[in-house]
């Protein structure tokens, strides 16, 4: 789950539009929960207690430095209805 994360914060060399590119990381990589969509088309929001408990003992098991997310409150974790988005108006 950490793995773009984990790549974002250290250096590494790729391939951009055919120029090899080197980066020295970005320490401040962050995690984006936007939820999820299951099999059978139903939204799996993933904005709760347990499961952001559960991202922080990955960053711990990986030993990430700076832990950071951001919860985005529109896609799967509003059901992808941008009226349901957390604080915003129904009307």
């Amino acid at each position: 789950m950490l793995n773009s994360v984990y790549a974002a914060q250290h250096e590494h060399d790729f391939i951009f539009r055919e120029w090899e590119v080197q980066s020295s990381g970005n320490p401040y990589a962050h995690a984006i929960m936007r939820g999820s969509q299951n099999k059978h088309g139903q939204m799996v929001p993933n904005y709760h207690y347990e499961d952001l408990k559960l991202l922080h003992s990955l960053y711990e098991k990986r030993d990430i430095p700076h832990p950071a997310v951001v919860v985005d409150t529109n896609h799967c974790n509003s059901g992808k209805n941008t009226r349901s988005s957390f604080g915003l108006p129904t009307r």
